[in-house]
């Protein structure tokens, strides 16, 4: 029982404090202690009363789970179930080792070390990808509930007919036990798998963002050169006018239509945020989209044409943290209070990024990254891990904040 609480503790995201937490789960221990005292000092027990006391804790267990669980659904009750099947594995050993007269302390030791290797392994060799992959509500956990309750009724019901660590078992329970294993190994190569093909698919997401960016950003120096051919040939006719004003004394006229020119030709230029072409290219593309659904967006950039860091990894960051920030402002109801703000300044070779977005709601945060959970569903919710991802590598400092209805993301890398 200790075990399973202990899996329980660590596979799933927890709701309350640790403190809280720890007491809610010794409270259960004991609660279970006490349930198995009575059972083992009974001394006539039929099957149904053993199925009964059985019933009784797998309450206790699933409910301690729920309780402390930041979930509460199927994810929880998944977890809750491989915590009551993996255990099945010592306590079957410890059935032989006490069949063979090994004795209760050495038949204990055999249990522990079992429960707590398979605990171990679990923890360094899964846990942390088993904690993101609960994220992904698409995966159907109740049909998944199925496969550890399956197994752990099989092994049940066999030992409740026939006598724990006798010969008659060994052989049936030794092959329910390999294929729980291997189903085990199947759904976990599964579930990496998914894990695998959603960053795939996230990842050209970016690409594909990235080429409308640089395409919106060839588009816009297009139209720009068309319009400084217009004004071009236009010019002639102009300076033609200019001086026939000017023949006449018609100074007013002359100072208009120079005016006029020059509005033209500001008009005409480009939109230049940064002179970092990728950049500039992914800022003219998203405050494009951001006026196209009624965002307001700020920006004030200062960046070099040559960055110290992958040139593309930057501009990808930059690209996640915009996508990230109007997703979360066009949900702001009031379209008054929809704003994104994206600032970037240098100074002694470092660079400081900051975006911030108005956003509406609670936001929820990974128990395992400590990062915002998206609200987008499966694929989604990838863009500050790598954010993350891209800090770590190049040693950059990266922080996050949400204040009065403003969330804000800060990058500080060498540039």
């Amino acid at each position: 029982m200790a075990f399973i609480l202990a899996y329980i503790l660590m596979f799933q995201p927890l709701r309350y404090r640790l403190g809280k937490t720890i007491a809610i789960a010794t409270i259960a221990y004991l609660v279970t202690f006490a349930i198995d005292y009575t059972y083992f000092t009974t001394s006539s027990l039929t099957a149904g009363g053993t199925l009964l006391y059985t019933i009784v804790e797998i309450l206790i267990v699933q409910g301690t789970a729920f309780l402390v669980s930041a979930y509460r659904d199927f994810r929880t009750l998944f977890t809750g179930f491989c915590a009551a099947a993996y255990v099945m594995i010592g306590n079957i050993a410890y059935a032989y080792a006490l069949n063979l007269s090994a004795g209760i302390p050495l038949a204990l030791v055999v249990q522990t070390a079992i429960h707590t290797a398979l605990l171990a392994y679990f923890i360094v060799r899964m846990r942390s990808s088993y904690l993101e992959t609960l994220e992904n509500t698409t995966i159907p956990w109740g049909f998944m509930c199925v496969i550890p309750a399956c197994f752990y009724a099989a092994l049940y019901f066999l030992f409740l007919f026939t006598p724990e660590g006798s010969a008659a078992a060994i052989v049936p329970s030794a092959v329910i036990l390999l294929l729980m294993v291997a189903t085990f190994i199947l759904v976990y190569e599964f579930i990496s798998r998914m894990r695998h093909d959603n960053e795939l698919m996230q990842n050209n997401e970016i690409l594909e963002a990235y080429a409308q960016c640089l395409e919106h950003e060839a588009s816009i120096f297009e139209t720009a050169e068309a319009r400084t051919a217009i004004l071009r040939h236009d010019m002639r006719h102009k300076g033609t006018l200019i001086l026939a004003y000017l023949d006449a004394g018609e100074t007013d006229k002359v100072r208009a239509l120079v005016n006029e020119t020059s509005i033209e030709i500001d008009q005409s230029a480009p939109v230049k945020y940064c002179d970092n072409i990728a950049v500039n290219g992914i800022l003219s593309h998203y405050a494009q989209h951001a006026h196209d659904n009624a965002v307001a967006f700020s920006c004030s950039v200062n960046l070099p044409a040559q960055l110290a860091v992958d040139e593309f990894e930057y501009a990808t960051v930059m690209l996640n943290l915009l996508e990230n920030a109007l997703d979360s402002a066009k949900e702001v109801k009031d379209p008054d209070k929809r704003a994104v703000r994206l600032k970037v300044t240098r100074s002694k070779g470092q660079s400081l990024l900051e975006v911030s977005n108005t956003y509406e709601g609670e936001r929820q945060f990974s128990a395992e990254t400590g990062l915002p959970i998206s609200r987008r569903g499966a694929g989604h919710g990838l863009g500050l891990r790598s954010v993350q991802t891209f800090a770590k590598r190049h040693d950059a400092l990266f922080d996050y904040s949400a204040e009065n209805g403003v969330f804000y993301v800060r990058l500080l890398v060498n540039i």
